[in-house]
């Protein structure tokens, strides 16, 4: 270990310096401190912001998934629908066919 010897006017003029240089370090802390809450306040805003937007996105969306789900049912019914006249006109050609065959034509 080192001892070095300090001069009694060294060491009045340290001890006024060391209440200076508290004072700056503990300003500087400060000062560090209200930056980091400005920071987390700053963040909590953006988070807030950013899950409103992410959430009307998804009303938006779900919207839209709704509108194509409409339309896909429309293009099912209109697709039924012409099953449904599909099996009726084959039905009916059926019912006419149907006569077909039980008579034999004979040309001379």
């Amino acid at each position: 270990m080192i001892s070095v010897t300090i001069k009694s006017i060294d060491m009045q003029v340290l001890v006024q310096k060391i209440g200076d240089v508290a004072k700056i370090k503990q300003a500087e802390q400060s000062n560090a401190n209200n930056r980091q809450q400005d920071f987390i306040m700053q963040i909590s805003q953006d988070t807030q912001k950013y899950s409103k937007t992410v959430h009307q996105a998804l009303a938006a969306e779900k919207k839209f998934v709704h509108e194509r789900e409409e339309r896909k049912d429309k293009s099912r019914y209109k697709g039924k629908k012409k099953e449904n006249n599909n099996i009726v006109d084959s039905k009916k050609e059926d019912e006419i066919n149907s006569d077909k065959g039980n008579n034999i034509d004979i040309k001379i």
